[in-house]
């Protein structure tokens, strides 16, 4: 049989780690927010067409940016003194 002095202590241990536990959990609830949370329609889907169209027109722009002014090796790549260099 369990004396009475052990099932105190026992009873008392219990509720100090419920006390810590309850103390915890509301702390923690308090320092929460409830997140806001905004909704807005989704958007219609692209057209593919019109999605592809645009992509190519952007690559034909870099493609001519990108063009060479004259034929031979790109000046500055493979000499050991670049063009304009002192």
């Amino acid at each position: 049989m369990v004396s009475r002095g052990c099932s105190i202590t026992v009873l008392f241990r219990f509720l100090i780690v419920l006390l810590v536990i309850q103390v915890h959990f509301e702390n923690t609830k308090a320092a929460r927010h409830a997140p806001v949370v905004s909704w807005s329609p989704p958007e219609p889907p692209k057209d593919d067409f019109v999605w592809y169209h645009k992509i190519n027109r952007f690559k034909n722009i870099e493609q001519d940016a990108f063009r060479p002014t004259h034929q031979g090796p790109s000046q500055g790549i493979g000499h050991k003194n670049p063009p304009g260099a002192p």
